[in-house]
């Protein structure tokens, strides 16, 4: 098992730094994308103008539907770890502990 995952991470790498989108079974697509400045003539084009390298991933319909309905709960605390506020994806409004 080990070996098929190790071969179908050198695929993905391989395919990916080729420029493809690779598909992620079940989950969506991958691909590096670059950000870079913007120049108003084409030949001031060179790899210098690169500010970052990134993974740019797009979630399947099916994982976008499932993230939409999953329950979520953030709990925020202050620097001696009171707990400040809570919210639920079935809060209105925030539940404050101070209230």
């Amino acid at each position: 098992m080990k070996a098929c995952w190790d071969a179908a991470g050198e695929v993905i790498k391989a395919w990916a730094t080729e420029g493809h989108s690779v598909a992620l079974p079940g989950l969506g697509n991958m691909r590096f994308g670059l950000r870079s400045k913007a120049v108003e003539n084409v030949n001031d084009v060179k790899t210098g103008l690169i500010s970052s390298r990134r993974i740019i991933f797009t979630p399947s319909v099916d994982l976008k539907d499932e993230l939409a309905n999953t329950s979520i709960q953030i709990t925020c605390y202050d620097k001696d770890g009171n707990i400040v506020r809570r919210v639920t994806s079935t809060s209105f409004f925030a539940e404050r502990s101070d209230q």
